[in-house]
């Protein structure tokens, strides 16, 4: 992938997450595809679920450039065998490009009301032994390159990564009870704020901002009172945004604090709208306490993340992993688009622990992290997979130099001395790697291979890399490169 499509894809990603942290489900594959659409250059887009049984899809949503043509209707439960080859990424498990869809044969005629198709391209989410889902776009300007593959591809992954937290916060709210999800949904309070003379008006349910039948504020000062400290510039920053764009919605979260001390997380939701006589705003306001969805987010982020360092832990680097693999048999058909697994064992950390505390121990490793995220790119993943053993799963790998090329990198940031309370302390590292292409094996296999690999390093002394089935390759002296040997 060149540096424009991963600088465009890491911007994507971000928003992806930063822009769906209010959202529901729904909200985010939506929010999820007009990126989509808009990273791969294109006019069109759709997401559909592929069923349990895998022979059905349901047809969920099209972009909103979609809907402006597409007037086709559509069934929760389409057959597989009635569409043409645009589900073929099904069929085959595999992204799937049709640069020039009107000439193909044996492409099937699409319904009344469809949008024309003259470029496609989709991919499959592929997990286990089932696809999740296919994220298609398509009529961009020009042909559709294998960087566009593996873009929609890296971005799928992350889609069905936030799909997944949105629908286990859906779960664990069903699993509440239906009281106790109605309960939370009217725990909210709206308000009317007369911008001019300063005038708030809150409905019955101001309890929810105070914690019990106090009065409720009547003023928007009182109100951003309310506001924690160190939120109130974001909460003063909607404001002004919504009174700057009277008809649009501003959303935001704050955290608020009641009168008794407890600390709630509030989902803020506001609209200017002019006065219905005379001139001026009305600015009107929703705080729902979602305290509880933030706290399950919060759990799950933990459940994917390395307490100490914030990395990935072993779990995630095995999900992005498998999404990875699932994805090499289309990228290795051109240069790049393969992967490489290094799997990482400090050199010389016990004695570190044994001699100085694990409180030092845990600064340095929280060091080792940084270092390793300030050498790899953004869209390779970097985990902490046990005590002081790291992986990283580098992406878009075009030959081993790339892959040794970073292991020597890594040896030599992870060489340099640590300095922890005045204390300067020296490790090293150990790394297996092993290389996926197009028939390059299952997750459990790289994970085998690379710790095989890394297994001979540490056997051979430390400080070298080595690829699986290779002999080790000693730390590069400083100014010489990091090529195989």
């Amino acid at each position: 992938m060149d540096r424009a499509t991963d600088a465009s894809l890491s911007r994507a990603l971000a928003e992806l997450w930063r822009g769906s942290a209010t959202l529901g489900a729904n909200d985010a594959i939506q929010h999820g595809l007009e990126l989509a659409v808009r990273l791969t250059g294109s006019t069109i887009g759709y997401f559909h679920f592929v069923n349990d049984d895998q022979e059905t899809l349901e047809l969920v949503t099209w972009s909103a450039s979609t809907r402006a043509v597409c007037a086709a209707w559509t069934d929760r439960h389409y057959p597989v065998s009635k569409a043409g080859v645009w589900v073929d990424c099904l069929r085959t498990r595999a992204p799937v490009v049709h640069n020039d869809y009107e000439a193909l044969e044996h492409k099937r005629g699409l319904p009344e009301g469809h949008a024309r198709l003259v470029r496609h391209m989709n991919v499959p989410l592929v997990e286990g032994r089932s696809v999740r889902f296919i994220l298609g776009v398509g009529n961009k300007p020009d042909d559709y390159a294998q960087d566009d593959v593996a873009a929609l591809g890296a971005f799928a992954a992350d889609l069905w990564l936030l799909i997944q937290q949105k629908q286990e916060v859906a779960a664990l709210r069903h699993r509440a009870g239906w009281l106790a999800r109605i309960q939370r949904i009217t725990r909210s309070t709206g308000f009317e704020w007369d911008i001019d003379a300063d005038a708030l008006g809150v409905d019955g349910n101001a309890g929810v901002l105070t914690g019990s039948h106090s009065a409720a504020p009547h003023t928007m000062a009182h109100l951003r009172h309310l506001v924690v400290e160190a939120d109130r510039g974001t909460f003063s920053a909607a404001l002004d945004e919504a009174r700057r764009a009277p008809g649009q919605l501003v959303g935001e979260v704050v955290r608020m604090e009641r009168p008794d001390g407890r600390r709630w997380t509030a989902r803020l939701m506001l609209r200017a709208d002019p006065r219905e006589r005379g001139s001026g705003l009305m600015l009107r306001g929703v705080l729902q306490d979602i305290s509880e969805e933030v706290n399950a987010e919060e759990y799950r982020h933990k459940a994917f993340h390395d307490y100490l360092t914030e990395l990935a832990n072993r779990e995630m680097l095995v999900h992005r992993l498998s999404g990875a693999v699932a994805l090499l048999p289309q990228r290795s058909g051109g240069p790049g688009g393969g992967l490489a697994l290094h799997m990482l064992d400090l050199d010389r950390f016990k004695p570190v622990n044994d001699t100085h505390g694990h409180s030092m121990g845990d600064a340095v490793l929280k060091q080792v992290a940084r270092r390793l995220q300030a050498i790899t790119r953004r869209s390779d993943v970097v985990a902490r997979v046990g005590g002081d053993e790291f992986a990283i799963l580098q992406l878009d790998v075009s030959s081993p130099e790339d892959a040794a090329t970073l292991a020597a990198k890594i040896i030599a940031a992870l060489s340099e001395p640590y300095e922890v309370d005045g204390r300067a302390l020296t490790i090293g590292v150990s790394i297996g790697i092993a290389l996926g292409r197009e028939g390059g094996g299952s997750p459990d296999l790289l994970l085998r291979d690379a710790d095989e690999a890394l297994y001979r390093c540490k056997a051979a002394g430390g400080g070298r890399y080595a690829f699986h089935g290779e002999a080790p390759v000693p730390s590069p002296a400083p100014g010489e490169g990091g090529a195989r040997a």
